[in-house]
């Protein structure tokens, strides 16, 4: 592993983890849903007739082959660490290490070591 966003992303299942947030359906692929950040699943009004409108699309999709989700509705869209961002409202590297901490991954020493000397994390006290 060579970094945080890497060894985070080898670790978990983005279905897995954006489940817990988005009910998802398999379509082929790829699973499907609603996407928390836009208003896809809220009731438009046509700007022709006026007519209330349900949104019967899924336009959230993931592909856990490749890792990633996107919206064709408001095109959010990336993987793991962008999707816990952009959730949390956070820097990508508070994503991956909120997700680290929240899935209780053991971070490998080499990684520790590079976060410490830039300062991003607290260096672990001897003993503890």
């Amino acid at each position: 592993m060579t970094n945080i966003f890497t060894f985070v992303q080898c670790k978990l299942n983005i279905i897995d983890v954006i489940k817990e947030d988005v009910e998802l359906i398999i379509k082929g692929n790829y699973y499907k849903g609603l996407c928390p950040f836009c208003d896809s699943k809220k009731e438009r009004t046509c700007p022709l007739c006026e007519s209330v409108l349900k949104e019967e699309k899924q336009p959230f999709t993931i592909s856990p082959k490749k890792g990633i989700f996107y919206c064709f509705s408001c095109h959010a869209g990336g993987d793991l660490v962008a999707y816990i961002a952009k959730k949390e409202n956070v820097s990508h590297l508070d994503a991956a290490m909120w997700l680290a901490d929240k899935y209780k991954l053991k971070i490998p020493e080499d990684i520790r070591k590079k976060l410490e000397k830039e300062n991003w994390v607290k260096k672990e006290e001897d003993g503890q």
